[in-house]
This record gives C-alpha cells, sequence and structure tokens, in this order.
C-alpha cells in the first residue's frame, strides 16, 4: 500500500505540471476557473506523459530510470513558461492543511482497495507480459508472432512500464489503475466543492455523477471491480470518455459562465454565437483528451470522431490553420500507437486487419483477418443460425441470453433513450447556449453505444456510453430543481469530508487487519507451472495446463508459436524480435 500511495503522490504533481503548461500553452479560456483548471490539467498530463512514454518504447526499453527522465524532462519544459511557473506557485502557496489531508486520505482509501491480488484474466493473457517487454526491451518488432494478443499497444501499458521495476513487479501491476481511481475521485471531490460553494453549472453536477456512478460501478460490478485491480486499460478508457465529455461541457459553456437552464427556462440566442466564439481554442483539451483515450483503448474511436466534429465546429470564423493545429495535434499524438502497432504486428489499428503492411514481421494476413474475427466480429462467435431463423436474430438472441449484463446494457440503453428524448425537449423549451456541450456528449453516448454494439458487445466496453445520456439528463434535471441544490450543498458540507476520512480508515484495516504485509506491497500475481517450448530458434515458455495463462512466467511466454515464426535478429536476443520464415 505504501508502494502505491508514494508512487501517486510523486505522479500527481508531475502530472499536474504537465498539464498546467499544456493549458498555458493552449490559451485554454473557458479553463479558468481553479477546480475545471486543475483537473483539465491532472488528466491532460496523464495523457501526454503516457504518450511520451509509448513513443520513447519504440527506441529504449522504458526502465525506471528512462521513466524518470522522461517526466523531468517534460516537467522541466512545462516550467520554461513564465505563466506556468507563477501558476503553480501560486497553486502551491494556496494549498490548506486541509487540503493536503484530504487529498491523502483519499489516496489511501484508493490504495486500500487495490490491495488483493490482480485475478482479471486478461491481465495473466497478456497485459502483464506486455508491461514486462516495455519495461525489458520497448517496442519488439514481431511481438504479436508470438501471441496474437501482445500486438494489442497502449500507453497506458507504457505508463505503467517504469514502475513495475522487475523486482516489485509481480506485485505492483495495478499501480496504474489504482491512480487512474485516485485522479477520478479527486475530479469528483473537486467538482462537488465547486457545488458548495456557489451556483453549480451543468458541467459541475455532470462531474459529480459521472465520477460517483463510475467509482460505484469500479467498486460494486463483478468484470470493473477485477479490472480495477489489474493493469487493464479498460478503466482508464471508460474514465477517459466522461472526462473528456466533462471538458466538452467545460469548452462549450457560455461567457460569462453561467447555467442558463438553472435560473431560467429563456435565454437568447445571442449567447449561442458568444459561447461558439469563445470556445475554440478551448476545444483542443477535449480534443487532447479523446486522441488520448484513443492511444489507450481504440474502443474510445468514436469519441475521437465526435470530438474532432466539436472542435470543427468551435472554430468560428472557420480557419484553415485552427483546422491543420487540430489535425497536426491528433496526429502527433496517434503516430506512437500507429507505429508501435507496424512493429509488433504490421497493422497500425491492431487488431482490425485495415491498413496492415506486408513485412517480414507482420502477421499474414489469414492470421491477422482471424485475430479481428476473434476480437470485434461478434455475431460469427455464435456460429450459423438454424434453420429458419435469421442470420442477424440469431446472434443477438446468443447473446442477450448469454449473461446478465448483456440484459442490463439493454435496460440501460432504453434509460438512456429516454434520457435523450428529455434532453432533447429542455433544449427545445429554453433554446440555452448551456445545453450545446450536453447535446455533444449525448452525441459521444450514442455513437460510443452503436460503436460498440457492431463491433464487441461487452459492458466494460460500454458503461461509460450507455451512462453519458442518463447523467446527462440528471444534471439537467438537478440544475432545474432548487430543493436538490438546497439538499446537496447540505450534505457535501457535513458528510462527504467526514465520510472520506471515515472509509480510509475502515478500508485500510479492513484490508491489511490480516495480512500486515499489504502495508508496503500488495500479494502477488499466481504463479503458473510452465515448461519449455522450441520451435525453428524461438524458445519460450509455455503454461502445462491448457487452461492457465503466463501470468508471472519469465519472457518471452506464449502458448503455441507457428512453425514459420523465427527470430528476426538473432545476435540481438529477444530485444531484435521475430518475422514468419522466408517461402
Amino acid at each position: 500500500m505504501l508502494y502505491f500511495i508514494a508512487v501517486w503522490l510523486v505522479l500527481l504533481p508531475v502530472c499536474y505540471l504537465i498539464g498546467v503548461g499544456c493549458l498555458n500553452g493552449l490559451q485554454a479560456d473557458r479553463f479558468r476557473q481553479a477546480s475545471d483548471r486543475q483537473i483539465a490539467a491532472l488528466w491532460l498530463g496523464v495523457v501526454m506523459l503516457s504518450v511520451v512514454l509509448l513513443a520513447t518504447s519504440i527506441v529504449l526499453p522504458l526502465s525506471l530510470g528512462v521513466g524518470a527522465a522522461i517526466a523531468a524532462s517534460l516537467v522541466g519544459v512545462a516550467l520554461l513558461s513564465k505563466l506556468t511557473r507563477i501558476e503553480v506557485k501560486s497553486a502551491w502557496r494556496s494549498l490548506t492543511r486541509w487540503q493536503w489531508g484530504t487529498v491523502l486520505a483519499v489516496a489511501v482509501m484508493v490504495a486500500a482497495t487495490a490491495l488483493e491480488p490482480v485475478t482479471w484474466l486478461d491481465s495473466g493473457l497478456y497485459h502483464f507480459s506486455l508491461i514486462r517487454w516495455l519495461n525489458r526491451y520497448g517496442i519488439v518488432p514481431g511481438l504479436a508472432l508470438l501471441f496474437s494478443n501482445l500486438g494489442f499497444n497502449s500507453s497506458w501499458f507504457a505508463l505503467a512500464a517504469p514502475l513495475n521495476p522487475e523486482a516489485i513487479a509481480e506485485q505492483v501491476s495495478a499501480v496504474t489503475n489504482g491512480f487512474a481511481v485516485l485522479l477520478l475521485s479527486l475530479s469528483g471531490l473537486l467538482g462537488l466543492r465547486q457545488c458548495v460553494r456557489g451556483q453549480p453549472r451543468l458541467s459541475d453536477r455532470f462531474l459529480v455523477l459521472l465520477c460517483g456512478s463510475l467509482l460505484l460501478l469500479s467498486i460494486g460490478s463483478g468484470p470493473l471491480s477485477d479490472i480495477r485491480v489489474s493493469p487493464s486499460p479498460d478503466l482508464p478508457a471508460l474514465y477517459l470518455t466522461g472526462i473528456t465529455v466533462w471538458s466538452l461541457l467545460v469548452s462549450a459553456q457560455p461567457e460569462p459562465i453561467a447555467d442558463a437552464v438553472d435560473t431560467a427556462d429563456t435565454a437568447v440566442d445571442a449567447t449561442d454565437t458568444a459561447a461558439s466564439s469563445l470556445a475554440g481554442r478551448s476545444a483542443v483539451v477535449p480534443l487532447i483528451l479523446a486522441t488520448g483515450a484513443v492511444t489507450v483503448k481504440l474502443t474510445t474511436l468514436p469519441l475521437l470522431l465526435v470530438v474532432g466534429v466539436f472542435f470543427a465546429v468551435t472554430q468560428r470564423p472557420l480557419r484553415l490553420h485552427s483546422l491543420l493545429m487540430g489535425a497536426i495535434i491528433v496526429s502527433g499524438l496517434l503516430a506512437p500507437l500507429l507505429l508501435a502497432g507496424i512493429l509488433t504486428s504490421g497493422c497500425p489499428l491492431y487488431p482490425s486487419s485495415v491498413l496492415c503492411l506486408d513485412l517480414p514481421w507482420s502477421l499474414s494476413i489469414a492470421d491477422a483477418q482471424e485475430v479481428a474475427k476473434d476480437t470485434h466480429a461478434w455475431t460469427s462467435w455464435y456460429g450459423p443460425a438454424p434453420a429458419g431463423v435469421h442470420p442477424w436474430l440469431w446472434p443477438i438472441w446468443r447473446w442477450l441470453n448469454e449473461r446478465t449484463t448483456n440484459k442490463l446494457m439493454v435496460i440501460a440503453a432504453l434509460i438512456s433513450l429516454a434520457a435523450t428524448g428529455y434532453i432533447v425537449w429542455v433544449r427545445l423549451k429554453s433554446r440555452s447556449a448551456a445545453l450545446h456541450g450536453a447535446l455533444w456528449g449525448m452525441a459521444v453516448g450514442w455513437a460510443g453505444t452503436g460503436f460498440i454494439a457492431l463491433l464487441s458487445p461487452f459492458l466494460r466496453f460500454a458503461v461509460t456510453y450507455l451512462l453519458l445520456p442518463i447523467l446527462l439528463a440528471l444534471a439537467i434535471y438537478t440544475g432545474r430543481a432548487p430543493k436538490w441544490q438546497q439538499w446537496q450543498r447540505l450534505a457535501s458540507r457535513r458528510l462527504v469530508p467526514l465520510a472520506t476520512c471515515f472509509l480510509a480508515m475502515l478500508l485500510t484495516l479492513r484490508h491489511t487487519w490480516n495480512a500486515p504485509s499489504r502495508w508496503l506491497l500488495p500479494d502477488p500475481m499466481p504463479q503458473p507451472d510452465v515448461v519449455l517450448e522450441q520451435v525453428n530458434d524461438v524458445v519460450y515458455w509455455s503454461p502445462r495446463e491448457e487452461n492457465t495463462v503466463c501470468w508471472t512466467a519469465d519472457l518471452p511466454c506464449a502458448f503455441e508459436v507457428k512453425p514459420d515464426v523465427q527470430m528476426r535478429l538473432p545476435a540481438q536476443g529477444l530485444q531484435g524480435g521475430y518475422m514468419r520464415r522466408p517461402d
């Protein structure tokens, strides 16, 4: 536990400094308010640090020293700005003992819930192995030839690699997902503080509802609870999707900052023009966050699509150089992911077989198509439809009856549909410029839901998309109900601070009472029983039993290497990578 807390207390100021530098460089005018600026800075810092680490892994292994050097370099660049130095100095002086104590209490609380052993199967299958590859060797050409899942690149794995030193890696692989939970918790508290201090805006109420919902699901839901205590990129992808929509709401709200729907149902149309003209530069923030989310997990592509359109629409008057700047930002942030995909599998958008290249270390076309079918062609997973049954109805029926969470997804989609109707009704009735962002957030929700439904309908991919229209509708409704506002302020002032400290103590005792060793480090991951196998000159470890995975087995670990795979540069060992044997 102490290791997690120590790492997070270092990462927090590092990410904040990098993020403040980004905000000052972008001149994001809408993020002037202290709480908005702090939240945006933290998440921007995480995105930038992760992407730069992924880019670095193409040329260097991501050891602890390399990771520290990259973080220090980014902080140094941020501090070159005089505005950044002044802002950071002012923020440091304004911190109170109570605020320090709150951050520490939340860190302790989150760390206490992350002490269980990692049990998420995908982490044993390939997450942990990929982190170790990045830590020891960086990006390795042809790694997907060894095992197809090792071609799944993510900037989240790059962030984790330096934080998983070899000596304790088996015990601390959940450190990054714990950090994501910490960031979401602090974001929710900052939003709650804003709700308490004055008239909360739509973005403030949405943020509190978003963070509360995702935290409850992360703790209470079976799959998400397991993912929370793992290095899986699924969790940060869900969180970043929600935070990006929050930043979109902040960017879209009119100036002066006010939520017209909170005070009246009528608003002048003139505010629409003002909102659009002032949102242009600030729209870069959600654009960066959305692109960063894609580097974490490709399931967030609909988020980037909608935010990209939002960015283009807000550039008024429309200027070519503004659109070009946006394109450069997106391309620059995506470049490391695309290049890593080309190196590990030959496919820039792996596991998609689109745009795959024919390189010596590439997967064969048949293998790439098979991986794509296994990951996102879900209608083929249930076999051919029986005679007399429509070919589309058969997989839908099988999927619906496969697990309870699938039925919950359908129910959530129906509730989201009703919430969408409410948002549209309020927008038509009030004509409030403050609701522009809600319409865009709703578009993100439905674009993402449709994307996941078509490709891979799992709750862990779709939960934030499904929640977005519901949470936006609730945020609008609570702004129109004075009694709710009064109760919200009372509960926030008197209950939340005490509850935070109480939960921190309770959870710490619960998870460490019978295991005092957890005060320093969590329990290690399972140790598999492996045997040494060889194909051509490729020597690798393989689980002895069929239903077991690699977990903490030494590198390289695989299951069944094809007979045409060989070492790419044998003199360089594992770092030289793998290739297909020429015909």
